[in-house]
């Protein structure tokens, strides 16, 4: 079964691929493109027609070749479909347009002199090298072909009956007014396309140079909140050792009130302080300047010493923080350390935030030889089924209102998807309103070293 499909998608891209490929235009200008993918897709069709018709005239009802034959008129095109298709290959747009004009020129010319004008298919065939110009052609030859073609039909109309047949003024007039007629109408409507055109093609550098303008403002503020979120940084950093300071009593006693109050003031700092991190990350990733380092490390020791140094979160509210390792969890990993912290850091703060009673765990295990796992598994109020739509949104959480019970910027989760992704790496969300909430991270066992993966424009670099 796996030979018959290989065979199948061999077959598939031995013969479907070059088609595709020859029908894709190679002009990045709009205009030629369209023209050029025209022309290419016409030039296929002529080549196949030709090829049947001379094959059905030569070869199976081997007419007689004549100066006006079958045989000769299905010569005439393939050699004009090949040349056609020799000049749209080497970008020559107009000239192979013309080539396919000629092409339904010569067919209506051949078979009028060979049926005579009153054929049926005269006239139609005249009008189709009309609608060919208009679409394969500037939109100033769309008269000249029609004009030319109406000419061409009265002149052997004439030349055929003579200027005394009585049927003969009738006919040459229907075709003159059905011609001139169709070539006026293609005109107006070539223009009418034309002038569209142009105005998509405005607008489409209108939002380009919008789109232009909002990287430079996205950019612009990702470096500004960068400075800004250094520069508070230093100053808050200086007020949180102070109070630290004072809570260790190194700077004197102080009455159970003023340390109480001291506590306040360190909590809010903290707080402020991780707002201001969570910023200066947001800006860092945006902007493209997050660095990632690659080096060994065990995930056990890894997820561990994070266990450990977040227990007194989970020690406040009286629930369980613990770490569990499967059989197969990897001895070592090539990973950025730090970032996996700070995932892990993030979503575990986050558990424990949402868990009321039960625990928070960490689980650590494979999916496959490629890659390694993270979960962290709460038993908190989880979250309603739509959540996962949004909640890695920036500023986004799941209770957006002014009241809402936990606090929080909204960042959090945004971080944690841009670094996983910028790692290679996916993550995934599985909650229930009531029973708890798992997020699943899934990081490749060898990253790649380098600036994040996070598609984004930038110009300057961020301040550190």
């Amino acid at each position: 079964m796996d030979i018959h499909m290989q065979r199948v998608s061999l077959r598939h891209n031995v013969i479907v691929n070059p088609i595709r490929h020859w029908l894709e235009p190679r002009s990045m200008n709009r205009d030629e493109a369209f023209r050029e993918r025209t022309i290419r897709a016409t030039v296929s069709i002529v080549l196949v027609l030709a090829s049947l018709t001379w094959i059905t005239s030569v070869l199976v009802f081997k007419t007689q070749w004549t100066l006006v034959s079958y045989p000769t008129v299905d010569t005439i095109e393939l050699i004009l479909a090949i040349s056609s298709a020799i000049a749209v290959a080497q970008r020559r747009i107009t000239l192979s347009g013309w080539l396919l004009v000629a092409v339904g020129i010569s067919t209506a010319t051949g078979i009028a002199l060979m049926e005579t004008y009153r054929t049926l298919l005269i006239v139609p065939l005249f009008m189709l090298t009309v609608i060919m110009a208009a679409v394969l052609l500037p939109q100033n030859m769309i008269l000249l072909i029609g004009f030319g073609s109406t000419l061409l039909f009265g002149g052997i109309a004439l030349s055929q009956a003579g200027p005394n047949d009585p049927q003969v003024t009738s006919l040459i007039f229907g075709g003159f007014v059905l011609l001139l007629a169709e070539a006026l109408f293609l005109r107006l409507l070539r223009i009418e396309f034309d002038l569209r055109l142009a105005d998509m093609r405005d607008l489409i550098k209108q939002a380009e140079a919008a789109r232009q303008e909002a990287d430079r403002a996205n950019n612009a503020k990702s470096q500004f909140l960068a400075n800004m979120s250094h520069e508070l940084r230093t100053p808050l950093n200086a007020i949180i050792g102070y109070v630290e300071i004072m809570l260790a009593g190194m700077a004197g006693t102080f009455t159970e009130k003023q340390t109480e109050l001291q506590g306040y003031v360190h909590q809010n700092a903290k707080r402020l302080l991780t707002l201001i991190n969570d910023i200066l990350n947001l800006a860092k990733i945006e902007s493209g300047r997050l660095e990632v380092t690659a080096i060994p490390a065990s995930p056990r020791k890894i997820i561990s010493d994070i266990v450990t140094s977040n227990q007194s979160l989970a020690q406040q509210k009286n629930i369980t923080l613990q770490a569990s390792f499967a059989e197969d969890m990897p001895e070592a990993v090539l990973c950025d350390v730090q970032k996996v912290q700070q995932i892990v850091t993030n979503l575990i703060s986050n558990a424990v935030k949402f868990t009321q009673q039960g625990g928070v765990e960490v689980w650590v295990g494979t999916t496959d030889k490629n890659n390694w796992a993270i979960k962290v598994i709460d038993t908190g109020i989880g979250m309603p089924a739509d959540a996962p739509t949004y909640i890695f949104e920036k500023f986004r959480q799941v209770d957006n209102t002014v009241t809402r019970e936990y606090h929080g910027t909204g960042l959090g989760l945004a971080i944690v998807k841009s670094l996983v992704e910028g790692m290679g790496g996916s993550i995934n969300v599985e909650t229930a309103l009531g029973k708890g909430t798992t997020f699943i991270v899934t990081l490749p066992r060898v990253i790649q070293p380098g600036v994040l993966n996070v598609p984004q424009k930038v110009t300057e670099p961020l301040a550190a």
